[in-house]
This record gives C-alpha cells, structure tokens and sequence, in this order.
C-alpha cells in the first residue's frame, strides 16, 4: 500500500471532514497515527525544515489545504511532534525535540516517557488526565460530561473519545478495567472470537520452566515517609521490560500524585 493509498485509506478515518459545530479543539488523529506520520517526515527531510505542501505531499496527499491534510499538520503540532512558522498553506515546519526523542531514543524507557509526554500535550488530553486519569468511566458518562456540559456534538464526542482511548492505550496510560470495557458488547459479554496476540511493543509475559505462565499476585505495602504505606498489588514476577514501562508509567502520573510545596502555600 501506498503513503497515499494509506492517507485517504483507513488512516484518514480519524482526518475526515468535521460537521460544523462547537467541539474544542482535540486532535484529529491518534498519537500512534501521528508519530507514523511523523517518521514518514523523518524518512524524507530528517531534521531539516520543510514546506507544509512538501510534508503533507510525503504523506500523500494532492494538497496542504485538503481537509484531511490540514487535520493531520495540526494534530502533530497539537502532540508536540511539529515545530512550524507562518501562516496557512506558506508554512514551514520540522520535527521536534520531542518526535526525534520519540523516533531515535535507544532508551526504551526514555521512548516511553516521551510518547506519554506527547498524548498529554493537548489541553483537552490534560483535561481528560486530570479528571479521570488511566481508568476511564463509561461513555455515557463522558458523553455527559463532554457533550452536556462540554460543548461537544455528538460526532465531535465519538471521534475524540475514540481517539484519546487510541492515543492513551499507545501511550500504556488506560488501565485494564479501561481496556476491558472497550473489548465488551453493549450486552456486557465479550465477543465469542479467538483472543488476539498481544501488540508487538508488549512483551509477552514470562513463562516458567515448564512452559507455563508464572506469576503470583501479591499485594506489597511500601512505606513512605510521613504517611500511610501506599500499596501495590499484582501478578509478579515481571519482565525487565514491563518493570521499565510500569516505573515509566509512574514519573508521568507524578504531577497528579506528589503534593507541590509551592501550590500548598499559596492556598
């Protein structure tokens, strides 16, 4: 499949032309779209600035002022990913620190820390955070909050909502309870199909010696000072790997669980 074949294809599904309505501003497409994207600019101009026609044209589409063209420019810089200047069509851009730390890093977990980074750029993904954080509610409920008391139409609501649980699950902020309602029938019962491999960037979960799964869950106080042990409960032993993500996973969730001094002070 072609770059174009694939940016008016099924990728474009998340860049379609918007109904005229209120909806604050979200992304158009998910941050794992948009960091393929973002290698695809790599890919043709590596760190050098660019036209906006040049880098819409290397995701294959016929012009920068297209609809889906212009969803897809504003997303990356909505993540952070696209550094640009100028006005309309007459702008020039390049990849940021950011992208490139996401593209290059060969530290996984610093990789990981930049795309989480990225998903919470957009003031609307921050919102979102600070209200819910990785355990999302039902969709009624968000469609509450978004719709009636938000100013989101209702195609404006589906489409980001599908969208920041994409962005969110790339960025392995969504806890499981969050995945498995996403996976549920409206009736509540999982779909009777053959469980799918797990994604390429999740190892899967150690075996023992006999070829088995190990693992215990274990419920672990840690304690911390001048206050109540905070505990920790799950199926260990772990992957190297996946003890790399869940510290990751941690340092950004930082800003919501660590008391700052100085914000204390001044209430």
């Amino acid at each position: 499949m072609t770059a174009g074949q694939e940016a008016n294809g099924q990728e474009a599904n998340g860049a379609r032309r918007r109904p005229k309505g209120r909806s604050p501003s979200y992304p158009g497409i998910s941050l794992k779209t948009a960091v393929n994207r973002a290698q695809v600019i790599y890919d043709k101009e590596g760190r050098n600035q660019a036209p906006m026609s040049a880098i819409t044209g290397h995701w294959g589409y016929r012009s920068p002022g297209t609809g889906p063209a212009t969803v897809t420019y504003a997303a990356l810089r909505k993540f952070g990913l696209l550094a640009d200047e100028g006005n309309g069509n007459d702008r020039v851009g390049k990849l940021s620190g950011l992208a490139l730390d996401i593209l290059m890093n060969p530290d996984p977990a610093e990789t990981v820390l930049a795309i989480q980074t990225a998903a919470l750029l957009p003031p609307i993904h921050r919102e979102m955070w600070d209200q819910y954080g990785h355990n999302l509610p039902s969709d009624e409920t968000m469609r509450y909050r978004l719709v009636i008391q938000g100013g989101f139409t209702e195609t404006g609501f589906q489409e980001f909502i599908r969208e920041y649980r994409e962005t969110i699950a790339y960025a392995h902020l969504l806890s499981a309870g969050s995945l498995d309602r996403e996976t549920e029938t409206p009736g509540g019962q999982n779909d009777d199909h053959e469980a799918e491999p797990p994604p390429a960037d999740q190892p899967p979960p150690p075996k023992d010696r006999r070829g088995g799964v190990s693992g215990q869950t274990y419920t672990i106080p840690v304690p911390i000072i001048g206050g109540k042990p905070v505990t920790i409960e799950g199926e260990f032993p772990i992957s190297e790997a996946a003890w790399t993500q869940f510290l990751s996973v941690l340092a950004a969730m930082k800003p919501g669980l660590v008391q700052n001094p100085e914000l204390d002070s001044t209430e």
